[in-house]
């Protein structure tokens, strides 16, 4: 229980945390374009700097290359499991068989679980910048394998801007900050880091806010009647990290890979937080149902409020 409720408080600080963004939303204070905004302020400026200050707190050059090889294809290889367990459960070609296997596959790294290793473990940078090496891939694989999800036999296809998949705002953040931290630049100019610090501190609340703002959309519907949300949430919030858990109990004790446990947790954060905040969006680009997306979406987030404690519990058990 001392692990449960301290993480289980600051998940529910989090999601207060949206409550100004929905309200806002909701009153007409900030619409589409504002919201738009504050997506790329998010993207642009906060979570690169935040990925940049942590490689200046982190001595990289103590870090195991297996640790971070491994957080840079470890997407690859869970995703690639649940897109297939989840096209057995989610049968079919319709909107909410597609929208169901999205949710189940691809995870909310960046927005929730970028700012949350950030607030809970303020003393261990390396866990952030683990998440940060594992979101590089996750982003490619979110546009390509959850564009192919979603788009289907009869999809829209799109033409992809493989360069700016690949080299985005946290990839950049990410090479200048390990150039920055092989010079020593964390001691050296302590001031650097004092201002990227001040950026990347934003991200917590500017994800939520955006999070809140994506809520306000939904239809006056529960959304805990929503066909397929409770076994979505179940492969993506219980399934997936036990997964996780399980690949790193062979990785590590029968391959013997020499992985510290900042790496193991990023890992599993990686993977037990809630569905990604772009499948409304993404669905909507793709001709599927946008509403039944965000109901799928805030049910995840909501139960991941319970799940994610829980499964940082049985980590800590076995790990």
């Amino acid at each position: 229980m001392d692990i449960f409720l301290p993480m289980l408080g600051r998940l529910v600080l989090f999601v207060l945390l949206g409550v100004p963004g929905f309200l806002l939303s909701k009153f007409g204070k900030i619409d589409e374009k504002g919201r738009a905004a504050l997506v790329n302020l998010l993207l642009y400026v906060a979570m690169p700097f935040l990925v940049f200050s942590n490689l200046l707190e982190t001595d990289i050059r103590a870090l195991q290359p297996a640790e971070w090889i491994t957080c840079a294809v470890f997407p690859a290889v869970i995703m690639g499991i649940i897109a297939m367990l989840s096209m057995l459960l989610f049968r079919g070609d319709g909107d909410k068989a597609r929208i169901c296997r999205f949710c189940s596959t691809f995870a909310n790294c960046g927005f929730l679980g970028l700012p949350l290793a950030r607030s809970l473990f303020p003393g261990r940078p390396a866990i952030a910048l683990f998440i940060a090496i594992y979101n590089i891939l996750s982003t490619v694989l979110l546009y390509v394998l959850g564009g192919a999800m979603l788009a289907g036999k009869q999809g829209e296809k799109k033409k992809k801007n493989w360069l700016k998949i690949l080299v985005s705002p946290l990839t950049v953040g990410a090479v200048i900050g390990v150039i920055c931290s092989l010079c020593g630049l964390g001691e050296r100019a302590p001031f650097l880091l004092d201002f990227a610090k001040y950026s990347g501190d934003t991200t917590t609340l500017l994800s939520m806010t955006v999070l809140g703002c994506l809520f306000a959309t939904l239809p006056r519907r529960p959304w805990w009647r929503e066909s397929g949300l409770w076994l979505s949430a179940l492969m993506k919030l219980v399934i997936s990290p036990l997964i996780t858990m399980g690949l790193l109990l062979f990785f590590c004790r029968v391959c013997g890979l020499p992985l510290g446990q900042e790496a193991l947790l990023a890992l599993l954060i990686s993977t037990a937080v809630s569905t990604a905040a772009s499948a409304p969006s993404m669905a909507e680009d793709y001709g599927r149902d946008p509403h039944y997306a965000a109901a799928l979406t805030l049910g995840n987030t909501l139960l991941c409020l319970i799940s994610l404690p829980l499964v940082y519990l049985l980590f800590n058990l076995i790990f």
